[in-house]
C-alpha cells in the first residue's frame, strides 16, 4: 500500500510541472509536431518535458486539470490520448496507469462541462451525457473520459459531447 501511495504521488508530482509548463507554453504557441503522414492535426503534439502532449484536460466545477499525452507515450503518470482527436470528433482519454488521477471525477454527473484545449489553443467545451461502467461499449461521444480502478481493472466510461 505505501508504494502504491508513493507512486500516486509521483503521479501528481509529474502532471503539476508538466501542466504547468504546458500552460505558460500555450499561449506563445507557435510551432507543434505533426506525426508523419497526417493530414490534419490528428497526431500533432507538443513536447514538454520529454513528454509529448496534445492538450490540456480541465473540469471548471471541480477545478482539475491535467495534461494529456499523445497515444505515443506510456501513460504511466498522465492521463494519455487512447485514440481519435478533439478535432475529429472522437477523443478518447484514459486516466493514468498508476496515478488515479481521475478519481476526482466521480463526481460527474450528466450536463456538466468538460473542456479540452489542444496544442493550438483551439478549445473544445463538452457535456457529459453518461457514464457506463461496461468496459467494451463503443465510443459513442465526441469526448470518452476512461477511469481504471487500478486493483480490479474495472473501466468506467464517462461520455461526452460538443456543446
Amino acid at each position: 500500500m505505501c508504494n502504491s501511495k508513493y507512486q500516486e504521488n509521483q503521479a501528481h508530482k509529474q502532471c503539476d510541472e508538466i501542466l504547468e509548463r504546458l500552460i505558460s507554453l500555450l499561449p506563445e504557441q507557435t510551432k507543434g509536431f505533426v506525426q508523419e503522414g497526417s493530414t490534419n492535426q490528428e497526431g500533432a503534439y507538443l513536447e514538454v518535458k520529454e513528454i509529448s502532449c496534445i492538450g490540456i484536460l480541465e473540469i471548471p466545477l471541480i477545478e482539475e486539470a491535467w495534461p494529456v499525452q499523445s497515444e505515443y507515450e506510456d501513460g504511466k503518470y498522465m492521463p494519455k490520448c487512447e485514440s481519435g482527436s478533439a478535432e475529429s470528433g472522437n477523443l478518447v482519454i484514459k486516466d493514468s496507469l498508476r496515478g488515479g488521477l481521475f478519481r476526482s471525477i466521480s463526481v460527474l454527473n450528466e450536463g456538466m462541462e468538460v473542456r479540452f484545449t489542444d496544442i493550438w489553443g483551439e478549445v473544445y467545451t463538452y457535456n457529459i451525457v453518461s457514464v457506463s461502467e461496461k468496459a467494451n461499449r463503443s465510443s459513442d461521444g465526441d469526448l470518452v473520459l476512461v477511469t481504471q480502478n487500478r486493483y480490479t481493472g474495472n473501466e468506467k466510461r464517462i461520455y461526452l459531447d460538443s456543446v
